[in-house]
């Protein structure tokens, strides 16, 4: 994970217990996402904020959200300063499980589609005038499929 900030929740528990879980969320939690980080202070509980449900991890000591899509749980190996300041960290981490729903797991399936991966397009430039003041989510979509 890269560009974490060090005052989050996350970032707390991932240095105190040295696990983690990525969960991969499709664009319809996108509002409950940004509940999340618009609130994520110490002594709030980002599950309840967001209005998702906690999952039992298989080997990692910390829950998953049982509305993801896929979910990877973790033992961090590494983290790293990458600010200068202590404000951002690159977390690296080992894949110890993965968890998916079925659909998603089936090669070209729901996961390449809405409501699948969603990517964040960070303060995309206008290459003339050098302006950047938005941002874009995006998911993927198959534009053509080649059989080898």
């Amino acid at each position: 994970m890269s560009g974490l900030g060090t005052h989050t929740h996350t970032y707390q528990n991932i240095l105190r217990t040295k696990e983690f879980c990525i969960n991969f969320l499709s664009l319809r939690y996108y509002d409950n996402i940004i509940k999340t980080i618009h609130n994520n202070h110490l002594d709030k509980d980002e599950f309840l904020i967001g209005g998702f449900t906690q999952e039992k991890a298989s080997i990692v000591s910390c829950p998953r959200i049982a509305q993801s899509f896929l979910s990877f749980e973790c033992k961090c190996e590494k983290v790293m300063d990458i600010s200068g300041a202590g404000i951002n960290a690159l977390v690296i981490g080992r894949v110890v499980n993965m968890a998916c729903q079925k659909e998603y797991a089936l090669g070209l399936d729901k996961k390449y589609t809405k409501e699948g991966f969603m990517y964040n397009i960070h303060s995309p430039k206008n290459l003339f005038t050098g302006e950047d003041d938005y941002t874009a989510i995006a998911a993927l979509k198959p534009v053509k499929i080649i059989k080898e």
